[in-house]
């Protein structure tokens, strides 16, 4: 998988945080604030993904925090964080321009897979949530469907900025489609998953008018149906 990683570096000398990263995949989809940190006791420089706050504690009474984006496996973790320190080590050299790593021989563009999980609350906006698996290699979670006024829309992961706007917070995208093209087949792939989820949960859903079980006519007991896996999409 094709990637290119930008350093910009945190002038202030009392933080912890030494720069912000940004990763884009293959042309068509930007991921930002990938933190670079400096452990506090040794120094040691370790990269440390965007993430949320969420609602549990620790023993300790310590808020948890999840990931919003990770690499899938241990392979690609190290391969992105070591490239992500080596950007950063190398910055005065790169002075601003992005370093490039992997390839795409065959041309075929960002291969991502959609997964869409439908909700239905009264109360909410919400309709779903999703996630986008990279090559198999890089998930971003935190999708999310929510029902507008002019119809259903996504909203990408974003952050609290310390800015405002009419007295109201400006938040910004962590992840979002560089290109137009990217962005429909993107969107697009989640408006296919979710109706296809949707009508999935509506065909599984019990009949409320059957009172009795069926009358078994095997005693052995049927394999459970695999869930089938949306088929790669790939941006050009």
């Amino acid at each position: 998988m094709k990637y290119s990683i930008k350093v910009n570096e945190v002038k202030s000398e009392d933080s912890q945080i030494k720069a912000f990263a940004t990763v884009t995949f293959g042309d068509s989809l930007l991921v930002r604030n990938i933190a670079i940190v400096s452990r506090k006791d040794t120094d040691e420089l370790f990269v440390s993904m965007p993430s949320y706050r969420t609602n549990d504690v620790t023993e300790r009474g310590e808020p948890i925090y999840r990931d919003i984006c990770n690499p899938i496996t241990k392979e690609f973790y190290d391969e992105l964080t070591t490239n992500i320190l080596s950007a950063y080590n190398n910055r005065k050299e790169l002075a601003g321009k992005e370093a490039t790593f992997g390839d795409d021989p065959e041309g075929r563009g960002l291969l991502f897979t959609v997964k869409v999980t439908p909700l239905s609350r009264e109360d909410s906006s919400l309709r779903g949530l999703g996630r986008i698996y990279l090559d198999d290699n890089f998930v971003i979670s935190n999708v999310k469907m929510v029902e507008g006024k002019h119809g259903m829309f996504i909203s990408m992961p974003d952050y609290r900025t310390e800015k405002y706007k009419d007295g109201k917070p400006i938040y910004r995208e962590l992840v979002f489609p560089i290109t137009k093209d990217f962005r429909e087949r993107l969107f697009g792939e989640f408006e296919r998953q979710y109706a296809a989820s949707k009508e999935k949960k509506t065909e599984t859903k019990p009949d409320k008018d059957v009172t009795k079980a069926p009358k078994k006519t095997s005693s052995k007991r049927p394999k459970a149906e695999e869930e089938s896996e949306p088929k790669l999409a790939a941006a050009r």
